[in-house]
């Protein structure tokens, strides 16, 4: 069992890395999301773990990293889920604790 680190363009990050760029999000940016290529491997299966999901796309850009490294997406788990799309299906067990609509208005 282990961590690894998903980060976005602008954070150091050494060693090789594998990237990914999303498809636009809720704003239309594109995020470029990288991994460490060392981090994973074949006989690694990775669960995703993220604060709120909204589009799906930088989960798919992950599962994208994930199998390039020859790992396999085991899901997804997230506190908030927003997504109205097809996505959660593409990725494997999805699981979250709230959906955006459990939420209390601001």
């Amino acid at each position: 069992m282990g961590f690894i680190v998903v980060r976005k363009a602008a954070g150091m990050f050494p060693g090789k890395k594998l990237g990914r760029e999303t498809e636009p999000d809720h704003r239309r940016i594109r995020h470029s999301l990288r991994i460490r290529r060392a981090s994973l491997g074949p006989a690694d299966r990775v669960l995703f773990v993220d604060d709120w999901i909204e589009t799906g796309n930088q989960a798919l850009a992950v599962r994208d990293l994930v199998s390039a490294a020859g790992a396999e997406l085991a899901g997804c788990a997230v506190v908030v889920d927003q997504m109205q799309s097809n996505s959660k299906e593409t990725l494997g067990r999805f699981h979250a604790l709230v959906t955006s609509e459990e939420l209390p208005d601001a």
